[in-house]
């Protein structure tokens, strides 16, 4: 991890309680324990003590935080760096070593919020920042964002490969994702789905969350549900609160005819955006389904036909006949299947 550069401005430190860490147990020892003899912890340093000594405690936090990076710990690694930062929150050089670590962990949002941290403190704005703002940007699949960066960075050192590699994975996603848009607008799926495998062959191992949506989306459309099943399993076991991965599961549970199941993915949805319209609208479509078609089946079994087909109606008025939704899936399927039996015991 790159070490800081010594710089003296005004804006070098200033303690504030407010970056202090707060609450729950550590997974580091402190070393401002044994800087601070007369104070146990980073919470309860004294007022009167040195810079120079909030300044060592600092350095000691993030050499340890390196440790933690090289051995790949990197939640450890983030606590590490956290601590620093409470101590020295316009230290540049820490706010990118946390981003480093919180890329590691696939979270880029929260990454490419230190590296602008670190941007907007940076005495001189340093291409290495810029790399690490792009590769924020296209883990967070918008190579659109990454390429201005990439070329300002390029402006500063147009001799490093590592930014000019980045420069070229730009490049190759934009590309991917304009083949990708125009398949959809033409309703290719199996084009649109080749144009993201080739983007992210040629990514370098950034394949954005985002992509693998759009991958399910698409699964969906051809309707392959067994591999849109896996890909939301796959998203969530990296980011168990993903809203939009919870929709997708449940969507593809509704259309495979598992509606008792499709609920629950839904309400986890509803739990992390209670705003979000359209997935209240999907668990209203799951929850009205169920009861048309157990209403219809009821009918049927008790010989009230034409009354089961008037259900079954409704049934797939409420399903409807989506292509990026299969076409109904499975459970349209069955409730034509339904309407049918029931339409042939009215006419014979």
């Amino acid at each position: 991890m790159e070490e800081p550069a010594p710089r003296q401005n005004r804006h070098q430190w200033r303690h504030n309680p407010k970056h202090q860490s707060t609450g729950g147990t550590s997974l580091v020892q402190d070393p401002a324990a044994s800087i601070f003899p007369k104070a146990p912890s980073l919470d309860g340093l004294m007022k009167d003590v040195s810079l120079s000594d909030y300044f060592m405690a600092a350095e000691e936090l993030k050499v340890q935080g390196n440790e933690k990076y090289s051995a790949k710990l990197y939640l450890e690694a983030v606590e590490l760096y956290t601590r620093a930062i409470d101590l020295r929150p316009y230290e540049p050089t820490y706010l990118t070593n946390r981003a480093a670590a919180y890329m590691a962990l696939n979270k880029y949002g929260k990454a490419l919020s230190d590296c602008r941290a670190a941007r907007s403190v940076e005495a001189t704005l340093l291409p290495k920042t810029l790399l690490g703002c792009a590769k924020c940007h296209l883990g967070l699949g918008d190579p659109d964002s990454a390429l201005p960066l990439l070329k300002k960075a390029l402006e500063g050192d147009s001799g490093n490969e590592q930014i000019n590699e980045f420069f070229e994975i730009a490049e190759r996603m934009r590309r991917g994702l304009d083949n990708y848009k125009r398949a959809l607008e033409d309703k290719e799926w199996e084009a649109a789905s080749s144009a993201l495998d080739l983007a992210g062959s040629s990514s370098k191992g950034y394949e954005p969350v985002i992509w693998r949506l759009w991958k399910m989306e698409l699964d969906i459309a051809v309707k392959n549900w067994d591999k849109a099943s896996l890909r939301a399993k796959e998203i969530l076991q990296l980011d168990e609160r993903a809203p939009a991965a919870q929709y997708t599961q449940g969507l593809v549970l509704f259309l495979m005819n598992d509606l008792p199941s499709a609920i629950n993915p839904l309400q986890e949805a509803l739990k992390l955006d209670p705003r979000d319209t359209k997935t209240r609208r999907l668990r209203g479509h799951v929850q009205r389904t169920q009861v048309l078609k157990e209403e219809g089946e009821n009918l049927f079994r008790i010989g009230n036909w034409r009354k089961a087909c008037r259900k079954h109606l409704k049934a797939l008025e409420v399903i409807g006949l989506e292509d990026k939704e299969g076409n109904g899936g499975y459970i349209r399927a069955l409730i034509l299947s339904n309407r049918a039996a029931s339409s042939l015991k009215v006419l014979y």
